[in-house]
């Protein structure tokens, strides 16, 4: 049965084999979200056979809330579960079943304040700019990255949507492959300082294009 508890994050150990990237920028926003409303997500973890705990989900907030110097965070204790369903829960922990509804998220936003939701929330531009397109949400009125703000003399103008999000699966055990060669290929185009969705989105269309050349 799983305990919940309180720990120092230090003592939290990560596993080897998290998957979960965070950008610079993104790791800036979790910082801030954290500074505003503190570790309020359990960090999910098992029991080693020493009796310390293993981080399964959450080692990005673990990590943030020693930084900050956070004295203790919640914790989930799964206890001595395998590795084989630790790495299981790590995968489910860090998907995401469910899609915002444009609109209504759109005036969550509105009514927090876009620009400073913009300091602490895990959005792109690009994410945001096809969220408006959606809704009634004056780009004008922000300023976000990749979006000027307009002379008061100057008409209203809607920021032309540039790239769409796309979400796709991968058989799990191609999932390491793939992620590796489009990181060689990102590296390869000279992406690497990026907006990290877009470089792997430039880098799978030079995969496409690379293979519509050669008649695939």
């Amino acid at each position: 049965m799983p305990v919940q508890l309180m720990s120092a994050p230090a003592l939290l150990k990560p596993n080897p084999w998290n998957s979960n990237r965070v950008s610079p920028d993104m790791e800036l926003r979790l910082e801030e979200s954290m500074r505003r409303n503190g570790c309020y997500k359990p960090i999910i973890c098992r029991e080693l056979g020493d009796g310390s705990l293993q981080i399964i989900g959450g080692e990005h907030r673990a990590r943030t809330a020693e930084r900050l110097g956070i004295a203790t965070v919640p914790v989930i204790n799964l206890g001595a579960i395998t590795d084989s369903k630790a790495k299981e829960i790590g995968l489910v922990d860090n998907g995401r079943y469910g899609e915002d509804d444009p609109l209504m998220l759109g005036e969550i936003l509105k009514d927090l304040g876009v620009e400073e939701v913009m300091t602490y929330m895990p959005f792109h531009a690009d994410d945001l700019a096809g969220l408006f397109s959606a809704g009634d949400v004056d780009l004008d009125e922000i300023s976000i990255d990749g979006v000027d703000d307009k002379k008061a003399d100057q008409q209203p103008e809607r920021q032309a949507l540039t790239h769409a999000v796309l979400r796709f699966k991968v058989p799990i055990a191609d999932q390491e492959s793939l992620q590796s060669y489009i990181e060689h290929v990102i590296g390869k185009q000279g992406l690497k300082d990026s907006d990290t969705m877009l470089a792997a989105g430039m880098a799978l269309m030079a995969v496409v294009t690379a293979a519509k050349e050669g008649g695939l």
